[in-house]
């Protein structure tokens, strides 16, 4: 029979499975489709430098959390980071015409949502969930 400290540590595992694996993707969907991605940014006004250098981020920082690499330190950066993103997204939807999110690269289609901003509250739910030491 498994004790509730099993459970607890594969709760934190399956955590940070799901946020860590969620940011490598969109990293991911990012590189696949980059001129999709650096068309969809740039009209966004986000500068070069970030736009270049996030789907990486995303992908090592995801991955780092899925491998529990530096717990806490990794899940607490990528909180920070879906914190950025999850600001980002809100004052998009307060312009005239919100873009499309761009979240996963050309895999998004729609523009930007509180369904967007109620999957980043969840990611970093996750992430916290994931920064726990087991």
């Amino acid at each position: 029979m498994y004790g509730g400290r099993d459970l607890n540590e594969a709760l934190v595992v399956i955590a940070g499975v799901a946020a860590g694996g969620v940011v490598a993707v969109a990293g991911a969907t990012k590189l696949v489709a980059r001129d999709v991605w650096a068309a969809s940014a740039r009209s966004m006004g986000v500068p070069r430098v970030v736009w270049a250098v996030l789907p990486w981020l995303e992908c090592v920082l995801g991955a780092a959390v899925v491998a529990r690499i530096a717990i806490p330190w990794s899940a607490l950066v990528l909180i920070a980071l879906l914190a950025v993103f999850t600001a980002w997204l809100v004052t998009q939807m307060r312009t005239v015409s919100p873009p499309v999110c761009a979240c996963f690269g050309a895999f998004s289609t729609r523009p930007v949502s509180w369904r967007d901003v109620l999957r980043n509250a969840g990611l970093i739910v996750a992430a916290g969930v994931a920064s726990i030491s087991v």
